[in-house]
């Protein structure tokens, strides 16, 4: 199941999040701004996956909720477009488990080829 995604509380320029996500991963803050820039283009609104992914991360539902608990111990609602915490929960995620649950990203950033799908990236509402 899935809810309706918290729309994000406020406008970020890529600057901020720039700095969210540098901050947030400090021993790889390159790959972590690679995997976002494929993912969502920087977009906290962006929704892909046929509908399923959303946010900076494109976290799926499920595995937002999953991975929310482990990182913050409680399930903090569909706030998968908030930049400050769907990149601390990607980063738990990230330290706990490495980098799979990106892998087409994050091969992308190793090998200096992303691979961003616009056409398949969406704003919310848009």
């Amino acid at each position: 199941s899935s809810a309706e995604p918290v729309p994000p509380d406020r406008s970020w320029s890529r600057a901020e999040l720039e700095a969210i996500v540098r901050s947030a991963f400090p021993g790889e803050p390159e790959r972590a701004v690679g995997v976002v820039e494929c993912e969502s283009t920087f977009r906290p609104d962006a929704i892909g996956d046929d509908g399923r992914a959303v946010g900076l991360w494109q976290w799926w539902y499920e595995t937002w909720t999953a991975s929310a608990r482990r990182a913050l111990g409680y399930d903090p609602g569909d706030r998968r477009t908030d930049p400050l915490l769907s990149t601390a929960v990607a980063a738990h995620k990230v330290a706990t488990e490495g980098w799979w649950a990106w892998s087409r990203c994050h091969t992308g950033v190793e090998t200096g080829r992303l691979l961003p799908s616009p056409e398949s990236i969406v704003l919310a509402g848009g």
